[in-house]
């Protein structure tokens, strides 16, 4: 069975703003695919990098990690990266690890 069946993430470009849209699960096999788009992303930036969470069902400590590490290569890029409606579940997890804060969230 393909591990990553359950997950996809794309990117598309919205104005100025590349955007990575994520679905399924984003977890320990599919992390290493979504940081890959985000670079992508990155790489398309003028600004800012909006990666879209709301049909992210589930998501584990190697889905946060790549969130993270996505965050920080957007900043050595001179760009952010925000978060577009993070389903409820997402926002629950990042709050309970302390990180409910440190993403900002695409109001747009």
């Amino acid at each position: 069975m393909n591990e990553l069946a359950d997950f996809a993430a794309r990117l598309v470009e919205e104005g100025a703003d590349p955007v990575v849209v994520v679905s399924g699960e984003l977890d320990a096999a599919s992390a290493e695919r979504l940081r890959g788009v985000v670079t992508q992303a990155i790489g398309r930036a003028t600004g800012r990098v909006v990666v879209d969470l709301g049909a992210v069902e589930f998501i584990d400590a190697a889905g946060v990690g790549a969130l993270i590490a996505g965050q920080h290569e957007a900043s050595r890029a001179g760009c952010r990266m925000v978060l577009r409606t993070p389903s409820p579940r997402v926002r629950r997890i990042l709050e309970l690890v302390e990180l409910g804060q440190a993403f900002p969230e695409d109001v747009t």
